[in-house]
């Protein structure tokens, strides 16, 4: 991970991130969304969470309408390591959509995957 390259581009559609190798390309405007870039990103008050899901819902008025940058960049993180999209449906870090206002955390599944995946990208 310490080797993982991040870069700006214009990416296409409605795609915030996506990861190539060892870099991982952050679209310049969150795909028309705008980013919500967390001055305190280890601490969560901007987002409430919503049941008993990893998946916590904007409260701030910065975050409401922007995408999470520090969710888009575990999500990458997360296929550097080897792990895919899951269905768009599910409110899991490695769901292959987030909409705006929505901060994800990894889960205790996604870090077992880590560790369990072995391959050219994985931890083993």
């Amino acid at each position: 991970m310490e080797r993982v390259q991040l870069a700006v581009a214009d990416l296409p559609n409605t795609t915030a991130g996506l990861a190539a190798r060892n870099a991982i390309f952050l679209d310049r405007d969150a795909a028309g969304h705008g980013w919500f870039i967390d001055p305190t990103p280890m601490a969560n008050e901007e987002f409430r969470r919503q049941g008993d899901t990893s998946q916590l819902l904007a409260i701030d008025s910065r975050a409401i309408d922007r995408i999470d940058l520090l969710t888009v960049v575990e999500h990458e993180l997360g296929h550097i390591a080897g792990l895919e999209d899951l269905d768009p449906s599910v409110s899991d870090l490695m769901s292959g959509q987030l909409r705006a206002g929505i901060r994800r955390s990894i889960g205790k599944a996604d870090i077992d995957a880590i560790f369990a995946h072995e391959g050219p990208h994985g931890w083993s």
